[in-house]
């Protein structure tokens, strides 16, 4: 989307939108490990923060048409989100979710 404005349609919106739904309605029905519950709550912050901005920040920066915002939000903030959520995804894959 950010870079393919082929892909900044009604259709592409919807299909974020659905897929960040699934992924809170997911977190909101996972329990993690007693030993475990420290990352799970950074997990679901940093998920939170993650599609929090990209829905209230970066796809509206990407239909307005404002590249060099889009870019820097996807570039910086929220490419330090995603790669926390998939650190903290990785390190917890061994517990009882």
């Amino acid at each position: 989307m950010l870079k393919d404005p082929s892909k900044r349609g009604a259709d592409q919106q919807k299909l974020l939108a659905d897929t960040a739904n699934k992924v809170d309605q997911m977190l909101a029905t996972m329990k993690a490990a007693p030993e475990q519950e420290t990352k799970f709550s950074e997990l679901k912050e940093a998920w939170a923060a993650f599609h929090k901005t990209r829905k209230e920040e970066l796809v509206p920066a990407i239909v307005a048409g404002k590249q060099e915002e889009a870019e820097k939000l996807g570039t910086g903030i929220q490419k330090e989100r995603i790669q926390k959520v998939f650190k903290l995804c990785d390190e917890l894959a061994g517990s009882d979710l």
